[in-house]
């Protein structure tokens, strides 16, 4: 794929020209115009993908390149951006080993030959599960089974979302395929679980993502989870600018550092419709101290920005969750100018 300056992050249909590579590992792209470019060489291609009206789950896309085969597309909403999917599609199989490589050219009037594009193998994360039970819930019959994504934590496209494997023990992961950034690890699996803690080499990625920037390995990642999950809920306090029913419940970490990089599936960054009685209830909060605010529901889409988390600084109310705490508050409604 050959992309423009700026562009490195876009799917399928925005390069500028594309090349398959054949036996010899030689590529020509044909009828390029003067400008800096990079050449990506990717294992998937990841895309955001408009998945149209909500009724909707077969997002708009580009078909795969001409010639190739053993193309598969996955995607699941992007929480940060409403109507938007992330797409995945792969179009050189699974048996091609896991490599991939970026570089930069700039062209001018003349023909450019000799490139090398220098493919790096990717990374694994791994590591053990450690299981954190609710005392005052029954032990589960069977140890149970997580699944794990990593989420690029500045919103890199091009970074993907890898997924672990699954593997015979329940208490181990591994997820291949990493390309060199920095990622949150997100859980999937028991509804009822979330992820209670990350360590790596004795330091806590709890609230800041893991640094894989340096392109090796990172083994013995300890995840722990739990179903002892803190509760917020209570009801919303009307004004006469805006009514309850018009408005959502957000939430935010009190900490302004996690205002930014948080990545495309946030943990600590909720919205929560509002009930009969005026009432919400959040259940997917990890412990934290947060600030709590009910906006119009027409800002959905921009409330998470920086400058409009500033002006809920203020005016929301600020509560702090520990694990298995049921947490009361009630909430005021405040208008984002």
């Amino acid at each position: 794929r050959l992309l423009a300056a700026g562009l490195e992050n876009l799917g399928q249909g925005s390069e500028t020209a594309t090349a398959l590579v054949d036996s010899g590992g030689q590529f020509t792209f044909v009828n390029v115009p003067p400008g800096t470019y990079t050449i990506d060489a990717p294992v998937n291609v990841n895309e955001f993908l408009w998945a149209g009206s909500a009724f909707s789950n077969r997002p708009a896309s580009f078909p795969a390149p001409p010639g190739t085969g053993g193309w598969s597309r996955t995607s699941f909403a992007a929480e940060v951006v409403p109507g938007v999917q992330f797409g995945s599609s792969n179009f050189r199989g699974s048996s091609v080993p896991n490599y991939s490589g970026r570089g930069t050219v700039t062209v001018g009037t003349s023909d450019v030959t000799g490139v090398v594009v220098r493919l790096k193998p990717m990374i694994t994360v791994s590591g053990k599960i450690v299981v954190d039970l609710d005392p005052l819930q029954p032990p589960p019959a069977a140890p149970p089974r997580f699944s794990f994504t990593l989420d690029p934590a500045n919103g890199e496209v091009y970074l993907g979302s890898p997924r672990s494997q699954q593997t015979p023990d329940a208490q181990v992961f591994t997820v291949p395929a990493v390309m060199p950034g920095q990622y949150w690890v997100r859980s999937s699996g028991p509804t009822a679980w979330m992820i209670k803690s990350v360590v790596w080499k004795g330091r806590d990625y709890t609230t800041t993502p893991l640094d894989a920037s340096s392109g090796d390995d990172m083994t013995d990642v300890v995840v722990t989870m739990t179903n002892n999950r803190p509760t917020l809920s209570g009801i919303v306090r009307s004004t006469g600018a805006l009514k309850a029913e018009d408005c959502m419940v957000v939430v935010f970490p009190v900490e302004r550092a996690q205002w930014r990089g948080f990545g495309l599936s946030p943990t600590r960054l909720r919205r929560a419709t509002i009930g009969d009685g005026d009432a919400y209830s959040i259940l997917s909060l990890p412990a934290g101290d947060y600030i709590v605010a009910a906006i119009d529901r027409a800002k959905r889409g921009i409330w998470r920005d920086p400058a409009n988390l500033a002006q809920l600084e203020g005016a929301g109310v600020r509560v702090s969750l520990a694990w298995g705490a049921k947490v009361t508050q009630e909430v005021p409604v405040v208008v984002i100018k």
